[in-house]
C-alpha cells in the first residue's frame, strides 16, 4: 500500500465520519468522542510499531487497521443510542460491513484488505481465536493493544471532566452505585479477562480495564506506555475511595507486583 492510497483511504473515512456532522459541522458528543478515540488509537499503534520496528508495508497496514477499527461505532450509535455491543450489534462486524459497502478500501490488494477487516473483526473480542496467520495476528495485536491504550485516556478524562453525568454512555450507563461484583472479583483473583455480561456497575466497568493489565497486552511497548500513563494506579485509587475490600487491595497489590 502506498501513501496515496493511505490518503485516499484516509479521505474516505472522514467523508464516511462527515455524514453524522450538523450543518455546522460539528459531530455530536459521542460521535466525536469515537472521532477523537480514533486518532489516540492511530498514535498509539504507531508508537507500538515503531518499538516493534515494523517494516513500512506493515505499519501501513496498521495505521490503515487502527484508523478503521471503530468505523462501525458511528452508526451503531445513531441507530441504537448505545455503544453497548450486547444491546445493539457487534460493532466490529458493522464495522466489515461498513468497509465493504462503502467501497473504503477500494485499490487496496485481496490479501492486504482481509488483513485489515480481520483486524477490525477481531479488535473488540474477549479473547482472539487461534490463528495460523502471524501476519494477521500481529495486525490483530496492534489494534487490541492501541485501542486499550486509548480507552484508558478516554476514561480518564471522562472522570477528571465528570461527563458521566451528560454521557453516562462512556461507562455503558452504569450506575454510580454499588461496589465491584462477585462474578468480576472472581476473574480478577483468577487472571482472568472479565465477561462483558458479569459488569453491572461502574466499578466493575473500572476493573474489567484492570483486568487488561494482568496479560491483555501483548506488546512490551504497550505494557510500557501503561505504566508510565500510571493507568493502574489511577484505577486503584478511584476504586478503593469507594470500595473497601481486602480482596481488590490483593487484586491490586498482586498487578503492582507484576507490572
Amino acid at each position: 500500500m502506498t501513501d496515496e492510497l493511505f490518503e485516499k483511504i484516509t479521505k474516505r473515512f472522514e467523508a464516511y465520519v462527515g455524514r453524522y456532522r450538523d450543518a455546522a459541522g460539528e459531530l455530536p458528543a459521542m460521535h466525536e468522542l469515537k472521532w477523537r478515540h480514533t486518532a489516540g488509537v492511530v498514535e498509539d499503534a504507531r508508537r507500538i510499531m515503531a518499538a516493534e520496528k515494523w517494516t513500512e508495508s506493515q505499519t501501513m497496514l496498521g495505521r490503515t487497521a487502527a484508523l478503521l477499527h471503530d468505523i462501525g461505532r458511528f452508526s451503531q450509535l445513531a441507530e441504537f443510542g448505545t455503544f453497548r455491543d450486547s444491546l445493539s450489534v457487534d460493532h466490529a462486524v458493522r464495522g466489515c460491513e461498513v468497509i465493504a459497502a462503502e467501497g473504503i478500501l477500494a485499490g487496496v490488494s485481496a490479501r492486504s484488505t482481509g488483513l485489515i477487516t480481520g483486524a477490525v473483526r477481531l479488535h473488540n473480542g474477549r479473547e482472539i481465536p487461534l490463528l495460523n496467520d502471524s501476519e494477521l495476528l500481529a495486525l490483530v495485536n496492534l489494534v487490541r493493544d492501541a485501542d486499550k491504550l486509548d480507552i484508558f485516556r478516554v476514561f480518564e478524562e471522562a472522570v477528571e471532566e465528570n461527563r458521566f453525568a451528560t454521557n453516562p454512555e462512556i461507562a455503558w450507563n452504569m450506575s454510580m452505585a454499588g461496589e465491584v461484583s462477585e462474578a468480576v472479583l472472581e476473574a480478577l483473583e483468577m487472571g482472568r479477562s472479565v465477561d462483558h455480561s458479569d459488569i453491572k456497575t461502574f466499578y466493575d466497568f473500572v476493573m474489567s480495564q484492570v483486568a487488561w493489565l494482568n496479560g491483555g497486552l501483548v506488546y512490551a511497548e504497550s505494557r510500557r506506555l501503561a505504566c508510565e500513563r500510571r493507568v493502574l494506579e489511577y484505577r486503584e485509587r478511584l476504586v478503593m475511595e469507594q470500595c473497601e475490600s481486602r480482596r481488590l487491595q490483593e487484586i491490586f497489590a498482586h498487578l503492582r507486583d507484576k507490572t
